[in-house]
């Protein structure tokens, strides 16, 4: 008995003809007569009752039918395994990032995930959202680290996996006259001038959203993409700024800032982002399981 066996079996008592199955199997109707006769000698039962007009499976072969269906199907199954595990040891991945994710410890995560994947390699590119998504329309990355709210919608291009919550906080001079206070409104920031990071950020599109919800528009002094600038800008006195709650935290040792709350909550949520796609490389499904196992310990 061998694979080429129990695959005859198969595509005979799927015609129910030894021509027909002969043909889909590239053999001759003698060779599969013989191979057929032959590995009902060896397991002493008949699988098959023949007739000139009919051909159907016995008892016996209805359950050797359903043995040598799962064996069939679990040596494809070791195959596709293999196959995929040669690929996870030399492919390569373009991750799409916004330039924040630093500041929640992305940098461990592809250490550690380049020490378990050693051929794997990844290529980061970074961008704001908006532009990632682009990106991935284009194929010019294979998944992205992205930021969302609680009432922004990203295009149906990817499924996100929520990695990290955070919310929105003021962050002012230190000795600001809004320092004093543990929490504000938004009208109470209405006349501040602002250091914000650039327009093409999702997170100041939410920014200055709520702003104008709150019935103005804020007054941007500065722009940056780089937050220890607009940390230090801050610091400095020129303005105040909103950023989320931990990366403000990041900042407040060696900086005269202070850190106020807003009671208008703005949760903020960083998600991986994969392709809306049936058939994933084994790169990406390897990578999506290890980000999401490596976020959660």
């Amino acid at each position: 008995m061998n694979i080429d066996t129990l695959k005859y079996v198969l595509a005979l008592a799927e015609y129910q003809s030894y021509s027909k199955a002969a043909e889909e199997m590239h053999i001759s109707q003698s060779s599969l007569s013989k191979q057929i006769s032959k590995l009902e000698g060896e397991l002493g039962v008949k699988l098959f009752d023949r007739t000139t007009r009919h051909i159907c499976l016995t008892v016996a072969g209805s359950e050797f039918l359903r043995h040598a269906a799962k064996i069939l199907n679990d040596i494809d199954e070791a195959e596709k395994a293999m196959q995929e595990y040669c690929i996870i040891q030399r492919g390569e991945l373009v991750i799409g990032t916004i330039p924040v994710i630093c500041y929640f410890g992305l940098a461990s995560l592809i250490v550690s995930f380049q020490k378990k994947y050693p051929g794997i390699k990844l290529k980061l590119k970074e961008a704001e959202t908006k532009l990632l998504i682009q990106l991935r329309k284009n194929l010019k990355i294979d998944a992205a680290f992205v930021t969302f709210t609680d009432d922004t919608e990203l295009n149906s291009t990817f499924e996100l996996f929520p990695i990290i919550t955070d919310h929105i906080v003021l962050v002012t001079p230190q000795f600001h006259p809004l320092a004093a206070y543990k929490s504000v409104d938004f009208k109470d920031i209405a006349n501040e001038k602002f250091v914000s990071m650039t327009n093409n950020s999702l997170a100041t599109e939410i920014f200055i959203n709520a702003c104008k919800k709150a019935g103005f528009t804020p007054d941007i002094v500065y722009e940056s993409d780089h937050i220890d600038m607009i940390v230090g800008f801050v610091s400095g006195g020129l303005g105040v700024s909103l950023l989320t709650s931990q990366i403000a935290k990041k900042f407040t040792k060696g900086n005269n800032i202070k850190i106020v709350n807003l009671n208008e909550k703005i949760n903020i949520t960083i998600a991986l982002a994969i392709p809306k796609e049936n058939n994933l490389t084994p790169g990406i499904r390897t990578f999506k399981k290890y980000t999401l196992e490596w976020f959660k310990k």
